[in-house]
């Protein structure tokens, strides 16, 4: 819910611990709870800090979402108490690069992300797999810090407005529940 006269802040977390955050906006929210971003940018997280109705301190970190992709969530941790997570800030649009980014897994692992162009979640693995039915799938392969890429390019020409495509990934990792940790399923959708 939006609060009017909160603190907002926007930044993304250093990767190296110890280090301070990138911190790219500080503002105040307006009489209707909102504040404008400078941009374009490529924002971490949002902190939202200000008071509602009954004088509670109310405070959000909701991620920042820029190009054409949203996180539905529903990891699945494995390797310290990680959960895997996907992410991209490609656009979708034709000639275009898409590019795919897995941290956070096991590393020196292998493990599978499978795409879909809708969404059933599944259960699975103790957890929820999003893309059901698979219509293609490419081999994970981690290296020593856990992380993984997948690119394509060109984005093709012809696919509809409004299209969407789900992204999920899988790896071996004997500290998840059932052996295999899930990432974050990602939502695509063509402008």
């Amino acid at each position: 819910m939006p609060i009017a006269g909160g603190l907002v802040t926007a930044y993304k977390p250093n990767d190296t611990p110890g280090m301070p955050d990138e911190v790219f906006f500080t503002g105040v929210t307006g009489t209707s709870g909102t504040t404008n971003f400078p941009g374009p940018t490529s924002l971490g997280y949002m902190k939202h800090v200000g008071r509602e109705d009954f004088g509670d301190v109310a405070q959000d970190l909701p991620p920042v979402q820029t190009g054409a992709f949203v996180s539905l969530g529903d990891g699945l941790e494995g390797f310290g108490g990680k959960e895997p997570e996907l992410e991209s800030h490609s656009q979708l649009e034709p000639g275009t690069q898409l590019l795919i980014t897995l941290e956070d897994a096991r590393a020196n692992s292998i493990g599978v992300m499978a795409m879909s162009v809708v969404d059933t979640p599944l259960p699975l693995f103790g957890g929820i797999v999003h893309t059901f039915p698979i219509v293609s799938q490419f081999q994970v392969a981690t290296n020593p810090l856990g992380k993984w890429s997948f690119s394509f390019s060109p984005w093709p020409n012809g696919i509809p407005a409004g299209s969407t495509f789900y992204f999920q990934a899988g790896v071996l990792d004997a500290a998840a529940i059932e052996g295999f940790a899930l990432s974050n399923c990602l939502l695509g959708e063509t402008p």
